[in-house]
């Protein structure tokens, strides 16, 4: 029976900190997009990373595992940013004409 409470708390451990992160990532997004600059999302969640790396967070599992979901998740949120960057660019090039 504990064997299976171990795992069962792993499970919910994955799963509530990949959500978490899934969501840091999208309200984060979100922000800065309306600032105009989404690309800064990974970079505010590579800062918490290094916070969390420097001991400056709690040291919580759950917080260690939702950064590092959210760490995986900066990669296309930064390239997702720049395209957009990009786009925007071009479409305000394009009206201005």
């Amino acid at each position: 029976m504990q064997l299976l409470l171990i795992g069962l708390e792993s499970l919910a451990l994955i799963i509530g900190s990949l959500a978490t992160a899934i969501l840091i990532c999208w309200l984060l997004w979100f922000l800065f997009r309306l600032i105009g600059h989404p690309a800064l999302a990974a970079v505010t969640i590579l800062l918490l990373v290094a916070l969390a790396c420097t001991g400056r967070l709690p040291a919580s599992q759950f917080l260690q595992m939702t950064l590092a979901f959210a760490a995986l998740g900066a990669i296309p949120l930064w390239s997702e940013g720049r395209a957009w960057r990009r786009r925007a660019r071009e479409d305000y090039a394009l009206k201005a004409l």
